[in-house]
């Protein structure tokens, strides 16, 4: 489990870096990026670009997996 959980966190920061960095490098035509979280990604792809949606849910699947390994750190904000 704890090898998934390394291979996630690599993963879902790669691909934060590399699109990120297209915003200073220009590699890829790409519209305006929205601002903000993975919310934003879903909102962005589900109305305005469905054909990148297969990634947002890549980065979905791997951030909940980061969530539900690290969920005792994330225990104060999940508790109600």
């Amino acid at each position: 489990m704890k090898v998934l959980t390394v291979i996630a966190r690599i993963l879902l920061g790669l691909i934060f870096v590399f699109f990120g960095s297209n915003g200073l490098l220009h590699f890829l035509p790409m519209p305006p990026l929205p601002q903000g979280v993975i919310v934003n990604v879903w909102a962005f792809h589900l109305l305005m670009a469905p054909e990148g949606l297969p990634p947002a849910v890549v980065v979905t699947v791997l951030e909940l997996f980061l969530v539900w390994s690290y969920r005792d750190r994330f225990a104060g904000i999940l508790r109600p």
